[in-house]
């Protein structure tokens, strides 16, 4: 039940990055939960659904995490989830606190990738191999070391 950022104050609601559940994340790059429970390169319209599954109300917030900067270019932001309603009620028994709802919505995510909501890319593009460079030299200009032989 997604619902709009705009309409309701979602001030009080649990924020779920996506390197919150990231299993390729270290702890401290952001991951909250433990490798065997985290999935790989989660996306944020998988962690939508999950919660859909799992009939929380979220929002869709297009903020990037501080510690992963790289991620606000690949990545759609962050989700936001509400856990307890007005009164301080839950609003699923099953999903009491901020680390059982990052396991179930891990849960809910397929391991295989192919069978996600969207596909996750490569974060940067890959670089030209060192040491490869038109001179044979391994792109090193003079400095200690080797010289190149010249003919």
């Amino acid at each position: 039940m997604a619902v709009a950022a705009e309409n309701i104050d979602t001030s009080r609601w649990v924020v779920i990055y996506p390197s919150y559940i990231d299993r390729q994340k270290s702890q401290q790059e952001g991951r909250k939960i433990s490798k065997e429970q985290a999935v790989e390169r989660p996306m944020v319209q998988d962690i939508m659904l999950a919660c859909k599954k799992l009939g929380l109300d979220h929002a869709h917030e297009f903020k990037g995490y501080p510690r992963d900067w790289m991620a606000r270019f690949y990545d759609g932001g962050r989700v936001r989830v509400c856990l307890k309603d007005k009164d301080g009620k839950l609003t699923q028994e099953s999903v009491p606190n901020r680390v059982s709802l990052l396991r179930q919505v891990a849960a809910q995510i397929p391991e295989d990738l192919s069978q996600r909501v969207s596909k996750p890319q490569n974060a940067a593009p890959k670089q030209a191999e060192s040491g490869t460079g038109a001179s044979g030299a391994g792109g090193k200009k003079g400095g200690k070391g080797v010289k190149a032989k010249s003919k």
